[in-house]
C-alpha cells in the first residue's frame, strides 16, 4: 500500500510540475489539490505499525498537511481574500509541524535567555520580510508578519534540533523548513513585488520537497 500511494505522489508531482512548467494553468490547477492527501496517506501507512506510540505523530502530520490541503486550495484563486485565507491555512499548519519539532528541544534544558533571543531574532525577521515585501497594507501586511514570524520559528526548531542531535531526520526537518521559506519567499516576491516567468513552477519545485523532508524527519525517528 506504501508503494502505490508513493508512486501515485510522484507521478502526480511530476505531472503538476510539468503543468506549472508548460503553463498548463487547468492541469497545474487540478493536481494541486491532490499533493498533500496523498502525502498524508503515504505517512499514515508508514506510521500505522507503530500505534500507538505514534499516535500524536501521525496526528500533528494529518492536521498540519489537511490545513496545507485547504492552503493550496485557496491559493488558487486570485482575489486577496484567497491569498490571506491560504495563508492563514498554511499558518495553522505550521503551528503543527511546530509542536510536532518542538518537542524534543523543549524536553531539554535550555535558558530563558536563549529562547528569547530566538523569539526575538524571529519578530526581527519577520519585520525584515515586511520591509522586503514593501509593506503591504493592513490587514494583508499584519498577516504577513504574523505568519513570517511563526515559520521563522519552525526554521530555528528544526534547525536547533539539527545543531543539537544531528541526525538523518534532524537533518530532513531543518533542510524541509528552509525550503518552505525558500518557497514562500519566491511566492511573496512573486505576488507583492514582480512575477516572473515560471514563477509557480519554482514555487513548487520547493514547495513540495519541502512537505516531503518536514514529514519524512518527523517520521523516521519513530521507523528506527
Amino acid at each position: 500500500m506504501r508503494i502505490i500511494f508513493i508512486i501515485l505522489f510522484s507521478v502526480v508531482s511530476v505531472v503538476h510540475l510539468t503543468g506549472c512548467f508548460l503553463g498548463k494553468t487547468r492541469l497545474a490547477d487540478l493536481t494541486k489539490p491532490l499533493l498533500m492527501p496523498l502525502l498524508a496517506f503515504i505517512e499514515v501507512a508508514f506510521l500505522l505499525p507503530f500505534l500507538p506510540g505514534s499516535q500524536h505523530v501521525m496526528l500533528m502530520l494529518v492536521l498540519a498537511l489537511a490545513f496545507c490541503f485547504l492552503g493550496d486550495t485557496m491559493l488558487l484563486g486570485t482575489n486577496d481574500l484567497s491569498f490571506t485565507s491560504g495563508a492563514g491555512a498554511f499558518l495553522i499548519a505550521h503551528l503543527f509541524y511546530i509542536n510536532l519539532f518542538s518537542q524534543p528541544m523543549l524536553h531539554q534544558q535550555f535558558s530563558s535567555v536563549l529562547l528569547l533571543g530566538g523569539a526575538a531574532l524571529s519578530i526581527i525577521l519577520a519585520a525584515v520580510s515586511y520591509i522586503l515585501l514593501g509593506k503591504p497594507k493592513a490587514p494583508v501586511g499584519g498577516g504577513i508578519v504574523i505568519y513570517a514570524f511563526v515559520l521563522f520559528v519552525l526554521n530555528l526548531f528544526t534547525i536547533a534540533a539539527f545543531i543539537k542531535t544531528p541526525s538523518v531526520a534532524a537533518a530532513a526537518a531543518a533542510a524541509g523548513s528552509l525550503l518552505f521559506l525558500l518557497s514562500d519567499s519566491i511566492l511573496g516576491y512573486s505576488v507583492f513585488r514582480k512575477d516572473f516567468k515560471n514563477s509557480r513552477f519554482f514555487i513548487m519545485l520547493t514547495y513540495i520537497p519541502a512537505q516531503v523532508l518536514l514529514t519524512t524527519g518527523a517520521v523516521l525517528p519513530l521507523l528506527s
